[in-house]
């Protein structure tokens, strides 16, 4: 939760903001260091299942290194809905904390709010 109070447009350029470096991070980062790794871990295998400079396409197709690129894939798409999940657990907290009052209107003059989990007080007048 913020420590401050932000009004709708500052709220609105800081999760602009946060989006951004989490874009950045995943496509420039993350795939940048995945790559980087796989390169260097199957660099000096050299011909055979795993050989990365492959360009025959069905060699490719029936190698071994074609299944473990899928698995990879698998693995950073695993990852991704992780963190949606986690970003959408987060963000339904923040909002359901910020909005953690129940308004009962018992009449025109009679409103009352009930904090979610603590004590009531009277509608503002």
């Amino acid at each position: 939760t913020p420590a401050v109070t932000m009004r709708p447009d500052e709220f609105e350029q800081a999760q602009q903001a946060q989006a951004e470096a989490a874009r950045k991070l995943l496509r420039e980062t993350w795939v940048t260091a995945v790559k980087n790794t796989i390169h260097s871990s199957l660099r000096d295998i050299g011909k055979g299942w795993f050989n990365l400079a492959e360009h025959r396409m069905q060699v490719y197709l029936e190698s071994k290194l074609r299944k473990l690129m899928t698995q990879i894939k698998f693995i950073m798409q695993d990852s991704l809905r992780f963190l949606a999940e986690a970003s959408y657990a987060a963000f339904t907290r923040l909002v359901t904390q910020a909005t953690a009052l129940e308004v009962t209107v018992n009449a025109f003059d009679d409103v009352v709010n009930v904090v979610r989990g603590g004590g009531r007080r009277p509608a503002p007048r």
